[in-house]
Order: structure tokens, then C-alpha cells, then sequence
């Protein structure tokens, strides 16, 4: 097994934790935390310092761009199959979910090829943003016209694809966008695949595994877009400062923010939380993540690059992945009790532990002189 099989599997084992962990909290803030993630684990894996530096654009742009696909709903369709007797039933929806997953992989892809980028971003690259920013936020965030969601992101897309191809001319970002695309296109498809047949009894094995379709996908997405990523020439390097300080304030304090926010309404609406209760963890909560943010300003640019942004980067880890994971674990077990312990938590806590001395030991290792790690 090579070093970079080794990585790739590393990167699937994290976004199979990310991908469920999206599903504990849904929607755009969910799907923010596998691009998170990916992005932290492509870039501290690498060994190479270009790699370790882009950490902050990484987290900004992967998280932006994976966050996307959360507006597309794809839990009916993996219902469907499901319950379906036989494939030709459901023909319709194994193609959506194939599709979303393209769109989903690709646009994610696509945002890490340019977070990755071998070629310094650009005024061009900023007017691209803006314009999918106007493409895709007036009629869906403005207009609410959200069955059009999968036919503006393919639109979206090909833009991105055709702009890459005539102007960027980026290898990087071609080649994440391709596997991407394919990866959690098949990521999906291989997901549904898997339990439709377990479903009708056509795949054995113990504890259902074939039922844990979210971790399934995001191992193999996740896998696959890794090991593209490791093959690359390493990404052209800006003032990691400055990328460093909104990136991190992503994965250590929007993110979780977010993801507390949501158990904190969910259990107000469960009953759990009082009004003023509720209001009152709200605004502690808020507190907490923008004293986070304060001391990422005040942190010295030293500290965004090698060798001080392997501690930085360790204790972001450390922080925000074992914290989002309780936070899904005790979601509904402070609601309902014991009762609601679901398999998919005893997998949390398996990938976690699995995950965090492979951290300790390997993440922003760099193998650069300049960049010497104690």
C-alpha cells in the first residue's frame, strides 16, 4: 500500500464522519462541514508546505463550495429505492441521485481545485465568484425558486468548467472538478445501489451496513478526490495570513456556532428549552465563537505559517471535530433518552478515535527543511 493510497484513505475516512455529521444538521450549514474537513485533511496530510499554507483558503472556499449541494435534498429519492421492488421502478431516481452527486462533488471539487490552485488567483477569479454568486443567489436565496437548484448549479458549473479551460487554464482545478464530479457521482450511485439491495435482502453482512448510505458516500467521495489531489503540483502560495485567519474562523467558530444553534432550536421545540432559556444559550453561544474570532485577529502572521500552523491547525481539530460530533450525538439523546442511540453514533465515536492519533501524528508534517516540527 503507497503513501498516497494510505492518505486517500485517511480523506475517506474523515469525510465519511463529515458527510454524517452534515446529515445530524442539514441543509447549507450541514454540508459545510465535509468541505471543511476535506480541505483540512487534503492540505495537512500533503507534507508539502505550499499545501499546508493554503489551509485557510482551503477551509473558506471548501466549505463554500460543498455547502452549495445542501440545497439540493436528495433523502426522498434514497427512500424511493429503498422501498422500490425492483431497479427498473426507480431508473428516475437512481439518475437524480447520480446527477446530485456530480453536481454536489463537482461544484466541491471545483472550489478546492481553485483553493489548491498551482496559479495565483486573480481579479478574473473574483469576477467568476461574484458572478456564480449573482447566478445562484438571486433566484434561489432571493426569488425562492428552488426547484431550479439542480439546473442552475449544472449551468454554474459548466461555466466554471469553461472558464477554467479558456482562461485559468488551471490543471489543478480541472482535475479536482473531473474527480469530483465522478467521485460522489458514483459515491452516490454506489450508495443507493447498496441499499436497494440490502433492502430487498440481496446483500448480506452484519448490522445492516449497507444502511449507513452517508457514511458509505463519503468514503468513497471522499477517497476519490484525495487521491486525485495528492498526485498535483503543489498549490501557488499567498499571504497565509489573511486566508488563515477567515478559513480557521470558519471550521472553529461559524461552523460549530451553526451546528449549536440548531440543537439549541431543536431542543426549544422540543420543549426541552425554555423560551428564555433558549435565547440565554443563543447569545452565550455567540459570545463564546466571536471571542474565537478576536483571538484569530490577534494571533501573529507567524502563526498561520509553518512550523506554528501545525499547532494552530491541531488544536482547531481538536476543537471542532470531537465538539460537532457530541453535539450530533446529544441532539435527540437529551430529547428522547437512551432510547435514541443509533448506530450511526457509535460510528462517530469509532471515527474519532481512529481519526485523532492519525492527527497528532501526520497532519502538517511537513517534509520542507525550512519548515522544521517539534
Amino acid at each position: 500500500m503507497n503513501e498516497r493510497f494510505r492518505k486517500a484513505l485517511v480523506a475517506g475516512l474523515a469525510v465519511s464522519l463529515a458527510w454524517s455529521l452534515r446529515g445530524q444538521f442539514g441543509h447549507l450549514k450541514g454540508a459545510m462541514i465535509p468541505g471543511a474537513i476535506l480541505a483540512f485533511v487534503l492540505a495537512g496530510l500533503s507534507g508539502k508546505r505550499g499545501w499546508h499554507h493554503s489551509l485557510g483558503r482551503a477551509l473558506t472556499l471548501g466549505a463554500l463550495g460543498f455547502s452549495l449541494g445542501g440545497h439540493m435534498s436528495y433523502g426522498k429519492l434514497f427512500e424511493a429505492v429503498s422501498q422500490a421492488g425492483s431497479l427498473g421502478e426507480v431508473l428516475k431516481e437512481f439518475f437524480l441521485i447520480f446527477s446530485t452527486g456530480v453536481l454536489w462533488g463537482g461544484l466541491g471539487g471545483t472550489f478546492l481545485g481553485f483553493a489548491f490552485c498551482e496559479k495565483k488567483l486573480g481579479k478574473s477569479d473574483f469576477f467568476l465568484g461574484l458572478s456564480l454568486f449573482l447566478l445562484w443567489f438571486v433566484p434561489l436565496g432571493i426569488l425562492n425558486l428552488e426547484t431550479l437548484d439542480r439546473p442552475l448549479y449544472a449551468l454554474g458549473l459548466a461555466l466554471i468548467v469553461f472558464y477554467n479551460a479558456a482562461v485559468k487554464k488551471s490543471v489543478n482545478v480541472r482535475i479536482l472538478t473531473f474527480h469530483g464530479m465522478f467521485g460522489f457521482g458514483s459515491a452516490f450511485f454506489l450508495s443507493a445501489l447498496l441499499l436497494h439491495g440490502g433492502a430487498q435482502g440481496l446483500i448480506p453482512g452484519p448490522f445492516r451496513w449497507w444502511a449507513y448510505r452517508d457514511q458509505i458516500l463519503g468514503f468513497t467521495g471522499g477517497f476519490w478526490i484525495a487521491y486525485a489531489a495528492y498526485g498535483l503540483a503543489e498549490p501557488e502560495e499567498d499571504d497565509a495570513s489573511v486566508f488563515g485567519r477567515l478559513g480557521l474562523g470558519i471550521f472553529i467558530s461559524l461552523i460549530p456556532f451553526l451546528c449549536l444553534l440548531n440543537v439549541i432550536l431543536f431542543w426549544h421545540k422540543k420543549n426541552l428549552l425554555p423560551g428564555f432559556a433558549a435565547w440565554l444559550a443563543t447569545a452565550w453561544s455567540a459570545c463564546l465563537f466571536l471571542s474565537l474570532v478576536a483571538l484569530l485577529r490577534k494571533a501573529p502572521a507567524e502563526a498561520f505559517r509553518m512550523p506554528g500552523l501545525r499547532r494552530l491547525a491541531l488544536g482547531a481539530w481538536f476543537y471542532a471535530i470531537p465538539g460537532i460530533s457530541l453535539l450530533a450525538i446529544f441532539k435527540e439523546l437529551a430529547v428522547f433518552g437512551p432510547s435514541a442511540w443509533q448506530g450511526a453514533y457509535t460510528v462517530f465515536i469509532f471515527q474519532n478515535v481512529i481519526l485523532a492519533p492519525v492527527a497528532v501524528r501526520y497532519f502538517f508534517r511537513s517534509l520542507d527543511s525550512r519548515d522544521t516540527c517539534r
